[in-house]
């Protein structure tokens, strides 16, 4: 009787579970990357990362099980542990919070199975039981490939933008974060915005810590007040690594909370948010507060998408 075995040969193997991971690039973009990889390398146990000279890897790896990603050493890249172990490839995706470890099968390819994380998320798991976050996975794997859906650099950069603009009447640095995507396009570094409309670029310093952030200074009203709504000068910094864009608005004058989004690269969705824990004050109704109008993720998700739609 023939086994499993004979049917496909490694290559097909690798090719099989490559194309799963561009699918489920959808929701972990990072899966993008590890698909380049195991095209080029195969099914590896041990760290590996994508940088200009191509593929870097090192065999070793402690225990038996895939490792958390982790920036590569140039900080432009994702590194990934992967482990081979009774005949099944294990590998590790996240995106912000949330993580998924994916086992495949290395006679077929096919996915055996999938452990993601139990955080509350009303956006980014569409679902709360595990056994329907783990059908999102397997039904994401058998979809088309990516490739077939994505979008040219304008594009990608147009959509981002307008769903930024979605977000200009409640969080006032949106409007001009849509400006700087228009201009510089999903950028990784910081952009300055200062009188005359004036825009310069500069790349995140070597070693530096890279997170988003958003200042902005308002302008003065000839009462001497500062308005709420006009921003004269602002600094963004975004972080771009492969396959994600991450960017942060800020409500305003009266709080320091904010979103935090994480879009695609590939296709320009809006994959995560993630927000502050801040509570929001008692005058929350005041028609001057522009901050957070409920205390809970579900609320605070239904708050965000009331404006994306």
């Amino acid at each position: 009787m023939e086994t499993m075995t004979n049917i496909f040969t490694e290559k097909e193997v690798s090719d099989r579970v490559a194309l799963s991971l561009k699918n489920i690039s959808k929701k972990f973009p990072v899966a993008y990357q590890l698909a380049n990889i195991v095209e080029e390398i195969g099914l590896f146990t041990g760290k590996a990362y994508m940088d200009e000279q191509g593929c870097n890897f090192t065999p070793d790896i402690e225990g038996e099980q895939p490792l958390d990603c982790e920036p590569s050493p140039d900080g432009n890249s994702t590194m990934f542990g992967c482990f081979k172990a009774n005949n099944e490839w294990r590998c590790y995706l996240r995106i912000d919070k949330h993580f998924v470890i994916i086992s495949f099968d290395l006679t077929t390819g096919k996915i055996i199975r999938v452990i993601p994380d139990t955080r509350e998320s009303p956006f980014f798991w569409k679902a709360e039981h595990e056994y329907e976050r783990i059908q999102d996975i397997v039904l994401l794997a058998k979809d088309r490939p990516e490739t077939e859906n994505r979008l040219s650099r304008e594009e990608v950069e147009e959509k981002v933008a307008s769903t930024l603009m979605k977000f200009r009447s409640k969080f006032v640095s949106a409007n001009c974060l849509a400006g700087f995507v228009n201009r510089c396009g999903l950028y990784n570094g910081i952009v300055t915005i200062g009188n005359y409309n004036t825009i310069s670029f500069r790349k995140w310093r070597a070693n530096q810590w890279k997170h988003p952030y958003c200042k902005a200074h308002f302008v003065v009203k000839e009462d001497g007040s500062l308005s709420d709504t006009e921003i004269c000068d602002m600094e963004a910094g975004c972080v771009k690594i492969e396959g994600e864009w991450k960017c942060r608005l800020g409500f305003g004058l009266l709080t320091t909370s904010y979103v935090e989004l994480t879009f695609n690269t590939r296709t320009g969705e809006l994959n995560n948010i993630d927000f502050d824990k801040d509570k929001a004050p008692k005058f929350k109704n005041s028609e001057f507060w522009e901050g957070w109008l409920t205390n809970t993720t579900k609320e605070r998700v239904k708050e965000v998408l009331n404006l994306l739609e």
